[in-house]
């Protein structure tokens, strides 16, 4: 009889626990009547920020109302991901949004590096985007010979020097632009992609870029100016 009380006891004082669990769990998320709006200015502003603007590639008027400086890894699935949010984006608010990006290869990813350096040796020849956009939307790249998929890629975009493509392909060396914008990231305090800068304010994660979040901030940042 000890030992069944003991054991009923036992029960109770776990489902006690687990109770406890859940109401705090509600209590902490805000309640259980739906998600709170994301914060427009999670990670704090960026005081001249513009000079983060300054490097990488640029996409969208010199004048634009917002900036939207992207770090990413063209092996990072979410960055992947994040290409068409941002290409609606772009879309949308067509004339008022410019996107800059910025290299941040990760460690553990071998061909992001690559990636990245073949994207320069095309935005040495004047096809930056267009091999940029391949890189995402074609993931072939990364299984087999990277170099061989690189060069199938420059043909797609029509890079004209198909031989200094590939000798800029081949060549191992840090790439300055890349080590700049690794360091531009050090700073910015970002460790993972894609992370963004937008009008100086720090995002981690494509969240920002929801439709109804990023009107928020539109509308915010253009109030602010």
């Amino acid at each position: 009889m000890d030992r069944t009380m003991d054991r009923i006891t036992d029960v109770a004082t776990i489902l006690a626990a687990l109770s406890a669990l859940a109401v705090a769990g509600v209590v902490l998320s805000g309640g259980s009547t739906g998600a709170a709006e994301a914060p427009l200015n999670p990670l704090g502003a960026v005081e001249e920020w513009e000079e983060f603007a300054e490097g990488g590639h640029r996409l969208g008027p010199e004048q634009a109302r917002i900036t939207i400086v992207e770090f990413g890894d063209y092996e990072c699935p979410f960055c992947r991901l994040a290409e068409s949010d941002l290409a609606e984006i772009m879309r949308a608010y067509s004339g008022d949004v410019a996107l800059v990006y910025r290299h941040l290869p990760l460690r553990g990813h071998d061909r992001a590096y690559p990636a990245a350096r073949a994207a320069e040796c095309a935005g040495d020849q004047g096809n930056f985007w267009a091999f940029h956009s391949l890189l995402y939307s074609d993931d072939g790249w990364l299984s087999g010979d990277s170099t061989v998929e690189f060069l199938a890629l420059a043909e797609r975009v029509g890079v004209p020097d198909m031989e200094r493509f590939q000798a800029c392909v081949e060549n191992e060396e840090s790439v300055p632009a890349i080590e700049a914008d690794k360091l531009a990231a050090a700073e910015l305090g970002f460790t993972g992609t894609p992370s963004f800068l937008v009008n100086g304010q720090r995002h981690r994660g494509a969240a920002i870029f929801d439709p109804n979040t990023f009107q928020r901030l539109y509308e915010s940042l253009v109030d602010a100016r």
